[in-house]
């Protein structure tokens, strides 16, 4: 299976952006690519075996898709790794750097777009992370 990694460097101690990363409060104001789309729900269990669902929507209603898996690994401000609905696997880490955080995602592709075009829309899926945590 075929694997892309991206990368941001947040200026946030490693616990305030594990924090925002894995509570439900805070993912509802960043997982979503563009401005135009949100998540207005979001929910799990954060524990290895526990499952999580956020949705994604369109601002205006148009389409929407429920963004579901399970945990496979939790290492609390290192680690956190999933299994989604279709099979892929995603991991996240969480690096401590002189200035804040580094992270790190890599996922496995799906059929349906480039891998361009997923590469983009996760990048801009953890900028907007970055701006949150950062604001």
């Amino acid at each position: 299976m075929t694997t892309v990694t991206i990368t941001a460097h947040i200026t946030a101690k490693i616990n305030k952006v594990w924090e925002y990363w894995t509570s439900p409060h805070h993912i509802i104001r960043w997982n979503f690519a563009s401005p135009e789309w949100h998540c207005p729900t979001a929910e799990h269990d954060l524990q290895v075996g526990g499952n999580f669902k956020y949705h994604m929507a369109a601002k205006d209603g148009s389409m929407g898709f429920d963004y579901k898996g399970t945990f496979t690994q939790i290492q609390p401000e290192k680690v956190l790794a999933f299994t989604l609905e279709d099979n892929r696997k995603v991991s996240i880490t969480f690096e401590e750097t002189e200035n804040g955080t580094r992270v790190t995602e890599t996922f496995e592709i799906e059929d349906e777009n480039t891998i361009e075009m997923q590469k983009q829309g996760w990048q801009a899926i953890l900028n907007n992370f970055k701006a949150h945590v950062e604001a």
